[in-house]
């Protein structure tokens, strides 16, 4: 059986020679579809790419608040807006940063994911 944490490559391909046995078609549709996932979602590291990513976050979120209050013109539509935005701006850097500096140095922040995960361990205790 092929150990779960076994790091592929694009190029190398998986064959009897690699696992000392015949791997079904399925499985091995499977154990490609995953290399290929772990090689496209790796972590980014070009600089041009994080900021292009930053770039469309921000202009997703402008385009969506400017759609919302076209739709709704109220300024009170607009004020909620404000203040849901800023909360959860707070909240995210609640997450990845003061738990982790302040309040546990053992928590590592590694997405709102892990973040809840963290949580609801802490509070089955």
């Amino acid at each position: 059986m092929i150990h779960p944490n076994t790091h592929f490559h694009l190029n190398k391909p998986i064959s009897v020679h690699e696992t000392g046995h015949r791997i079904p078609a399925k499985l091995r549709k499977n154990l490609c579809k995953r290399r290929l996932r772990r090689e496209v979602l790796s972590d980014l590291t070009n600089p041009q790419v994080i900021w292009v990513k930053g770039w469309l976050f921000a202009t997703g979120a402008l385009m969506s608040a400017g759609l919302l209050c076209w739709e709704h013109p109220s300024l009170r539509v607009v004020g909620l807006l404000a203040v849901c935005v800023w909360c959860s701006c707070r909240f995210y850097y609640f997450a990845f940063s003061v738990v982790e500096r302040h309040v546990d140095s053992d928590y590592h922040f590694r997405g709102i994911g892990s973040f809840a995960q963290y949580v609801l361990r802490r509070w089955a205790r």
